[in-house]
């Protein structure tokens, strides 16, 4: 079954600068700036094979949800398809958009390492046309 194909790629990087910036307070601008706390981003566009069963999306989400978000040093997780609805300005394509917060880098590198992680990419990756990743420090 040929999955539906989105191209929101600027609406992701968007979408993820506002919960990063705006969503969460980490990027606020608040009178006392020595308060504000920074996070280690994690952010990961997939686009799925054509032929990929018509479920995977879901799966994919699920197996986020119940896999990754249980990893001790992950301390928000947001995964999902892209807006139906969404600004002119994007440009590429992607199935589910994942947003991962850490503390800290080692944060990510346990992430990485983490055999729930490892399962995740084990479980889906044969379903993968394409992923793109991305990782910044929130200031």
């Amino acid at each position: 079954m040929e999955m539906r194909r989105w191209r929101a790629w600027g609406l992701g990087l968007a979408a993820v600068g506002g919960l990063v910036v705006g969503g969460w307070g980490l990027g606020t601008r608040a009178a006392d700036s020595s308060s504000r706390k920074s996070a280690i981003v994690h952010v990961v566009l997939f686009e799925l094979k054509r032929d990929a069963p018509g479920e995977e999306l879901a799966r994919l989400v699920a197996d986020g949800h119940t896999l990754l978000e249980k990893i001790p040093t992950v301390r928000r997780l947001e995964i999902g398809p892209p807006l139906a609805q969404s600004s002119t300005a994007n440009d590429a394509l992607y199935d589910v958009g994942l947003f991962v917060q850490f503390d800290t880098k080692a944060g990510l590198d346990t992430y990485n390492k983490h055999p729930d992680h490892l399962e995740y990419i084990r479980r889906h990756k044969q379903h993968w046309q394409r992923v793109r990743v991305f990782d910044f420090a929130g200031q």
